[in-house]
């Protein structure tokens, strides 16, 4: 028995000399990273920070700056709840990781159209002088892309849907055309898996991870709750940068990585454990026969831009519920009566909206003729004509709802109090009040104007003049309200003319509603009125 203990040992070593021999011979060739954060808005911050953070990481293991390509949004570094401006954190009290991470496509131009063609080498973004990778057949890619998903799409706030089979079209036609010797690539969203299971092919030197089942939602981590009041990452970065950054990429196999996503797959949150569960498809020998650094850089670094965090206890959200996490916890800890009724009442927005939703696909669904719609609404069912569930998506994309967006435009607030003298002192503080509230909410104030005759916090009848409440007992509401037009300015003329962005009297310096059609527009107006 010792014998064949020791046959067996020798056996097994003789036939890794040649995995490890590979793991530690360069390769001829480069490596090219795209990273693709397509989520827009506070409420998705984490997401963009995982890409900045990942940027460091893998330019500190020595991808240099020409061979990486970064997608994202741009739009929390200097966002008005942004605490410290300029300036983005991936970790509690972590560092900025926003510094120096390159603008290749931002905004609008981060798209699923454009995220395939950066990874294939679309020519025709080459000549708009965009940068896209150049990869030919001796090459390595590597592929982040995260953001909210579902069955067989993952979102993008600007131009629709990316489709599994879509995708999947284009990683084999990279693969028939020779643009990679080998190419890697982690998807990290809700549902994830669905973008490869049963679609990638084994033989096209593809290997892909998922953060999640193709039926399962992914978590978002970290959720701070004094300065930002949002998550900072999501689950499935927290852990491959993590490793990434504890591991010697020369020596950890991709394999190894992926051993790690499924090791942290459990995490408990205020006593309760939870899983989401990282997936591997395609050509796994990649994952057995490669290691990290040939798709990350393999320069040693000693310290990276992260020190690795103790597990959090708690902190974490189902990704879908985030938004709704955060405003739950505003109101058990704010004090202020003024600011929790205001956080209420966002609450009951977004249940409202989930609600409307959720009857208008079900009265939809019942519509259709030939379909047992207690099925298809609480069953899960086997894909099984893509062509038809791509058309479906992509035309409630366009014609419905784009989920993949909470707002593009611009948000716009005009506050109006009409009536002045002390007998309406209440339709100026409601005004003043509710600027207080749509101001720390986000709403810059160069998109709020105000109407106020402002002949009440100084008045003679006040007892604590400069300052103007809105309840018995209440905080000053006056502080800080603009004076955008005030005493005989307020008037129907006046009014009318802001609304629609006269010209004349943008040009005397006063604030007009320059609004577009993708802005949304809120007015608020209190006066006398009668027939």
């Amino acid at each position: 028995m010792k014998v064949l203990t020791v046959f067996c040992a020798l056996f097994i070593a003789a036939n890794a000399v040649p995995f490890l021999k590979q793991l530690e011979e360069p390769f001829e060739g480069k490596t090219w990273v795209v990273l693709c954060a397509s989520a827009d808005t506070w409420i998705n911050y984490g997401m963009p920070a995982d890409i900045y953070h990942a940027y460091h990481v893998i330019k500190d293991h020595g991808i240099p700056d020409e061979n990486i390509i970064v997608m994202h949004y741009d739009d929390i570094a200097q966002h008005p709840q942004n605490p410290s401006p300029g300036i983005v954190i991936n970790r509690p009290d972590g560092p900025d990781v926003y510094y120096g991470v390159p603008k290749h496509y931002i905004s609008k131009d981060v798209t699923p159209k454009n995220f395939l063609g950066v990874i294939s080498g679309d020519p025709e973004l080459k000549k708009q002088g965009k940068k896209v990778v150049e990869s030919g057949p001796n090459d390595r890619i590597f592929v982040y892309l995260e953001d909210h998903g579902a069955k067989e799409v993952v979102s993008f706030p600007t131009g629709g849907m990316l489709h599994a089979k879509e995708l999947n079209q284009v990683l084999t036609k990279m693969h028939t055309d020779k643009k990679f010797a080998k190419l890697v690539i982690y998807i990290d969203a809700c549902e994830s898996g669905s973008m490869f299971d049963k679609l990638l092919p084994t033989d096209i030197n593809v290997y892909a991870v998922s953060a999640t089942k193709p039926d399962e939602l992914g978590w978002k981590a970290y959720h701070e709750k004094t300065k930002y009041f949002t998550y900072l990452a999501v689950w499935m970065s927290v852990k491959w940068l993590e490793n990434s950054e504890q591991a010697d990429l020369t020596k950890e196999s991709v394999e190894a990585q992926y051993q790690y996503l499924k090791k942290h797959n459990n995490f408990t949150m205020d006593g309760e454990v939870h899983s989401q569960h990282a997936q591997e498809y395609g050509d796994l020998t990649i994952a057995k026969n490669e290691h990290v650094g040939q798709y990350m850089g393999d320069k040693k670094v000693i310290n990276s831009v992260n020190t690795v965090q103790p597990e959090p206890s708690t902190g974490f959200s189902l990704s879908r519920d985030a938004a709704i996490n955060i405003v739950k916890h505003k109101i058990e800890v704010t004090d202020d009566a003024e600011m929790k009724q205001a956080y209420i009442e966002e609450l009951m927005g977004y249940l409202s909206r989930r609600e409307l939703l959720d009857k208008q696909i079900k009265e939809y669904v019942n519509t259709l003729p030939g379909i047992e719609a207690n099925v298809v609404l609480n069953e899960r069912l086997e894909l099984n004509n893509r062509e038809c569930y791509t058309k479906l998506v992509d035309t409630f994309y366009d014609k419905c709802y784009n989920i993949g967006e909470e707002f593009t435009g611009t948000k716009w607030v005009v506050l109006v109090a009409g009536a002045p003298g002390w007998v309406d002192y209440a339709s100026q503080s409601s005004v003043y009040h509710a600027y207080q509230v749509v101001h720390a909410n986000g709403i810059p104030d160069e998109n709020i104007i105000v109407f106020h005759p402002d002949d009440i916090a100084n008045n003679k009848a006040n007892p604590t003049p400069g300052k103007i409440i809105d309840h018995p007992g209440g905080d000053d509401v006056y502080h800080g309200v603009p004076k955008d037009y005030t005493g005989n300015d307020v008037n129907p003329t006046t009014f009318i003319n802001v609304l629609k962005g006269s010209q004349e009297l943008a040009s005397k310096g006063k604030k007009v509603l320059n609004s577009g059609p993708n802005d949304h527009v809120f007015i608020y107006f209190l006066d006398h009125g009668a027939d």
